[in-house]
């Protein structure tokens, strides 16, 4: 049994591709999985009970849901869309899942098909096959192409998402996309993993109007695989001419990005007409060979030179690359006449690229390699890797990419990267697949504390700016600070330090630039700022540097009679405090012996000796933990004065007082004064 393959492919809307106009609508058929078998009342119960009553004109409208069924033929000018949903179609056994006839249209279907089945073969001329993601998994050893266009068949490829993971055990391995001798393919828009083991992930052999790739990814996760290869079939004598736009071709380390060659017929003489191909801004990532021209073409495809072998002379082959990143040695072969053969050319031109292809001359001069205006940045420095985010097979421009901007001339209006990007976003279209875009950072703005002071250090902080590009390459790298204080500042770190002097509510932003020098703001931040000021202090008594005496002598009547008597003075520590932002708090008073008179312990470099009035005398402590105590405050008042047990050792002291507010400002200021 062919296992299931499910692709989530969200079809958004319903809106119809246009039926061609030589076709008239004439009725809707409904396909419904819950619905039974046949047609009845325009809703049918399968997918190919659909197609079997459609003609020309009409819409077939696939609900979602999975259909498991192969071998389906969708008739000429029959218009098959994808409700909205996902519809996934197994293919069953069949050789393949689903034949498109001329002017036929297939939209939104997820094909997921077995080993050696063709998901999607195409027979007839104006066919289109739109978003739509083809998948293929298994081993075989009869290998075909996943999606293929037949000799003479004509079709629009868009918006494909095709990923080929089947296992080939023979010799032969078939191209994932396949447009055969004489098909005119058109692949836009679409990306294209080829098979595991495939020679080629998409090989399109032409027809007179040629296939035009645009817009696309295509790799080969082969080492040696090919990604894309034009050819001029032996059989075909028209003239091709393909044109590749906006388009990423990777290949492996032995691989080839491009290989255009024309083919001799076996046993007789070929009949190949001649290859023109212009590669206008592609990006081939480095691989083995970038790209192969062999007008020699006298056998089967070697995977680093090209084909070899014997046979006659088949038509010119010619490759002009402009605007583009062709990063990989080339080979240009040709045939030089004689045994039978007609000689020929084969010419490549990379121009205005950045490229390390080196210009050359080869096959008797009939083979030559010319380089105009080119460059070269080493891929490290100029595209993500493939591993990277979105990397586009190794395609994606880095942020900091010396090609930005580079690319010659102005590209048309209408012309769109590999993304579906304009092509052109700066004074000129960047070289290679990708425009890049540089998408503005976005700012955050924090601050610490959340409740700051005025005069007090705030700091502000962006760290959690992003800058969407940053898996790209790019970064923020400058930071403009506006306070709301009419005070700015620039810097180069994602923090500041800031501090206000006014008491209000302030709005704060902040600016980030990257490095291509796209902006973002912050939302304001509202800022209040509080009170940060203490009140004011003053100290009144003693006077700066007043001898104070600890002993007094006082008259005393004793039985009658006045008596001197000498008695411990009671020593008075006076001031003022005034707030009128946030009214007035606590005053806290520290005595600080720094010189001592006479015996006793005294200060040292670690241990100070302080007044400690709840102990009624001089202490020892850390000089990092003065001893504070609180003073009376009264009407605007502070005082302090020693009790008769409170005893000052003589000395030299420093008074230290410690003013707060109602907020919790503190004010501190000191004076000198000694004791006898």
């Amino acid at each position: 049994m062919t296992p299931v393959v499910r692709l989530a492919v969200a079809v958004a809307g319903a809106a119809a591709l246009a039926v061609p106009a030589t076709a008239t609508a004439a009725q809707i058929l409904t396909v419904d999985p819950a619905a039974p078998a046949g047609c009845a009342g325009g809703t049918c119960g399968s997918l190919g009970d659909a197609l079997a009553a459609a003609t020309a004109g009409d819409t077939v409208s696939v609900r979602a849901g999975t259909y498991r069924e192969g071998g389906l033929a969708v008739p000429d000018g029959v218009l098959v869309q994808a409700t909205p949903g996902t519809v996934t179609v197994t293919g069953g056994s069949a050789p393949t899942a689903l034949s498109i006839g001329a002017n036929a249209t297939v939209d939104g279907l997820d094909l997921g098909v077995g080993a050696g089945v063709t998901a999607i073969a195409v027979t007839g001329t104006g066919a289109v096959v739109d978003r739509a993601a083809v998948r293929r998994q298994g081993t075989t050893a009869a290998s075909v192409p996943l999606v293929l266009a037949r000799p003479g068949s004509g079709v629009v490829l868009r918006r494909l998402a095709v990923l080929d993971g089947e296992t080939r055990t023979g010799s032969f391995a078939a191209p994932t996309v396949l447009g055969e001798a004489g098909a005119a393919v058109q692949l836009t828009d679409s990306r294209v993993l080829g098979g595991p083991n495939a020679a080629t992930a998409v090989e399109l052999r032409g027809g007179a109007s040629g296939p035009v790739v645009g817009g696309s990814v295509i790799a080969s996760p082969t080492s040696a695989g090919t990604a894309l290869a034009l050819v001029s079939a032996a059989d075909d004598a028209a003239a091709k001419v393909v044109t590749v736009r906006s388009s990423v071709l990777a290949a492996g380390a032995q691989g080839v990005g491009l290989l255009a060659a024309s083919r001799a017929a076996t046993g007789g003489p070929s009949t190949a007409g001649a290859l023109a191909v212009t590669l206008s801004r592609v990006t081939i990532p480095r691989a083995g060979r970038s790209i192969v021209l062999d007008a020699a073409a006298n056998g089967a495809v070697s995977l680093l030179d090209g084909l070899s072998g014997g046979g006659t002379g088949v038509g010119d082959v010619a490759v002009a690359a402009t605007g583009s990143i062709v990063h990989g040695p080339a080979r240009v072969t040709a045939n030089v006449g004689g045994l039978g053969s007609a000689p020929n050319r084969a010419a490549l031109v990379v121009s205005d690229s950045d490229t390390d292809v080196v210009a050359a001359t080869g096959s008797n001069g009939r083979a030559t390699t010319r380089l105009t205006g080119t460059r070269f940045t080493p891929d490290a420095q100029l595209l993500l890797p493939a591993t990277a985010p979105d990397g586009l097979a190794g395609g994606r421009l880095r942020a900091d990419a010396p090609v930005i901007d580079q690319g010659p001339g102005g590209a048309p209006a209408a012309e769109t990267d590999v993304d579906g990007d304009p092509r052109t976003v700066g004074p000129a279209p960047d070289l290679g697949a990708d425009e890049f875009r540089n998408r503005p950072p976005s700012a955050r703005i924090t601050r610490t504390p959340v409740s700051p002071r005025q005069n007090r250090e705030v700091t502000f902080d962006a760290t959690t700016s992003t800058d969407p590009d940053g898996p790209l390459g790019d970064a923020i790298v400058r930071y403009r600070w506006d306070f709301g204080d009419g005070v700015t500042q620039t810097t180069t770190t994602p923090t500041v330090t800031h501090r206000y002097t006014g008491m209000q509510t302030y709005a704060s932003t902040v600016t980030v630039t990257d490095r291509g020098g796209a902006t973002g703001t912050s939302g304001p931040l509202s800022t209040l700022v509080r009170d940060g000021v203490g009140p004011k202090v003053v100290i009144t008594q003693p006077t700066p540097d007043r001898r104070l005496v600890r002993f007094a002598t006082v008259t005393r009547t004793v039985r009658g009679r006045a008596r001197a008597v000498r008695t411990r003075a009671l020593l008075r520590f006076a001031g003022t405090t005034q707030d009128t932002a946030s009214g007035t708090g606590p005053v806290a008073l520290s005595l600080r012996l720094t010189q001592r008179f006479g015996s006793g312990p005294r200060p040292t470099k670690k241990t100070c000796r302080y007044l400690d009035p709840a102990r009624g005398g001089i202490v020892g402590r850390s000089c990092k933990r003065p001893v504070y105590f609180d003073t009376a405050v009264a009407f605007g008042v502070w005082s302090f004065r020693t009790g008769r047990r409170t005893v000052l050792a003589p000395g030299r002291y420093v008074m230290t007082v410690r003013g707060t507010d109602a907020t919790g400002n503190t004010t501190f200021t000191s004076r000198r004064f000694s004791v006898r």
